[in-house]
């Protein structure tokens, strides 16, 4: 009987014991399983195709009434009849980006770079953007000038950038356009003027109680531009220097004078009109 009894109890012990171990196996076997779950799909991902990337160049130029401007002559006649020349533009581009079909925006420039356009220097008009993502894209933006949160004092301390700060008293930062030149006054004298555009200020008296940021953003659409991996698109935008004094306001040199810095209502014309000034186009 004691001998059943031990041979009963030895085989119940082994057979918890060999229970055990399979219990065991089987929670092994549950971390394999998931570890190769776990790396077939970090392989799964890894396989993607890489994105296909191409680049673009974008050119910019100056018109007045669809012609590439001619400088340093009294060739012009603007919505209010004053005759006048163009001597010289420079400018700021912030925030450029492309706007793809759903929607998306992709910048191409960083969100602390500025793109200066110069007239006077051939090398500032134009740039090429690399590693754009391959789709189609339906729009050009851009902000004119600076925001509010990056028009910062002595953000630039090289020259030709740093020569376009703007007074501290007046609000300091940067202009966002330069655009000099001259016209004649009713008496048939030429008269310079200062077509200049940055902070607005709100004058109380002689004191200064406010002021306006008048930088605006610029969206420009475009016929389904193509970016196409490895290969370079051109685009060209097109300032319309006209229509800074045309529409939906007709600007007078004879009303506002040579100076516009300290006229907010003189600026505020402008920026209005600045919505009408630019355009895109593919360049061929």
């Amino acid at each position: 009987m004691v001998e059943t009894v031990c041979l009963f109890s030895t085989k119940f012990v082994g057979f918890v014991y060999i229970e055990q171990i399979i219990s065991k196996l089987m929670k092994s076997l549950e971390k394999i399983l998931l570890l190769v779950a776990v790396v077939f799909m970090i392989g799964l991902f890894s396989c993607k195709k890489p994105v296909k990337e191409g680049s673009v160049n974008i050119r910019i130029t100056h018109t007045v009434d669809g012609q590439p401007a001619v400088y340093n002559q009294i060739n012009y006649i603007n919505a209010a009849g004053n005759q006048y020349q163009i001597s010289e533009i420079q400018w700021f581009i912030t925030e450029l980006a492309l706007l793809d079909e759903a929607n998306k925006s992709f910048s191409l420039m960083g969100t602390d770079e500025a793109w200066y356009i110069d007239t006077d220097l051939e090398e500032t008009m134009q740039r090429t953007i690399l590693a754009i993502p391959e789709g189609n894209y339906k729009a050009l933006e851009f902000v004119f000038g600076f925001t509010e949160e990056t028009n910062l004092s002595n953000r630039f301390v090289n020259p030709p950038e740093s020569f376009m700060f703007w007074p501290e008293h007046m609000g300091g930062g940067y202009h966002y356009m330069k655009l000099n030149g001259k016209w004649l006054n009713p008496q048939g004298q030429k008269e310079p003027f200062n077509f200049h555009l940055g902070i607005g200020q709100i004058y109380d008296g002689e004191e200064i109680i406010d002021f306006v940021h008048n930088y605006f953003k610029v969206s420009l659409p475009m016929s389904d531009l193509k970016i196409i991996g490895e290969k370079s698109s051109n685009l060209v935008i097109e300032m319309q220097i006209e229509n800074w004094f045309q529409s939906p306001n007709v600007y007078d040199h004879n009303e506002w004078g040579g100076a516009i810095m300290q006229k907010q209502d003189a600026m505020r014309i402008a920026i209005e009109n600045g919505h009408d000034v630019f355009n895109v186009m593919e360049d061929l």
